[in-house]
């Protein structure tokens, strides 16, 4: 199973740069010269809608670009800890380093998605249209889940060294 998993999560980082670099290419492009856009949008938009939906692109671009490495250092200390939970050293202080980093980086991720958030539901609400985006309390409860579960490792492994230090 762990080996599935290791091989899972490269392959999702590997998704995660295809995917996200053509994406971060495409908003870019649109935010840093929106008129072949603009041009489109004019027929179906007002000045002011288009100009929200130009701005709402460039939000898209920077949080497209904070999330693609949150995400590959996310996926590459996943597959860190699970190569060290195949060679047993589950609780060692490298695999509590790397399970902190990924609870910052989903925060961090968090944030970005919720600015987004707040930034799609503005344009939607200038524009009349829906952006598609819903917040969820599912990865804030997964990062705090991630920083408790780093420190009860941290506890262990004091723990594990104090006892080994008095036989």
């Amino acid at each position: 199973m762990l080996r599935f998993a290791h091989s899972f999560l490269g392959l999702l980082n590997v998704l995660n740069w295809a995917v996200g670099v053509p994406m971060l290419v495409l908003f870019a492009i649109a935010a840093i010269d929106s008129s072949a856009f603009s041009d489109q949008m004019r027929s179906e938009f007002s000045p002011q809608e288009t100009a929200a939906l130009v701005e709402w692109l460039r939000v898209a671009a920077a949080a497209t670009l904070v999330t693609i490495p949150l995400a590959h250092i996310i996926f590459t200390r996943l597959r860190a800890m699970i190569r060290d939970a195949q060679s047993g050293l589950v609780f060692s202080l490298a695999s509590i380093a790397r399970l902190r980093t990924v609870a910052f980086c989903l925060l961090g991720v968090c944030i970005v998605d919720l600015v987004f958030g707040i930034a799609s539901i503005n344009v939607s609400e200038k524009t009349g249209e829906y952006l598609g985006w819903s917040p969820s309390l599912t990865p804030w409860l997964v990062a705090g889940l991630l920083f408790v579960l780093a420190r009860i490792f941290s506890e262990g492994v004091t723990m594990r060294e104090e006892l080994e230090g008095t036989v």
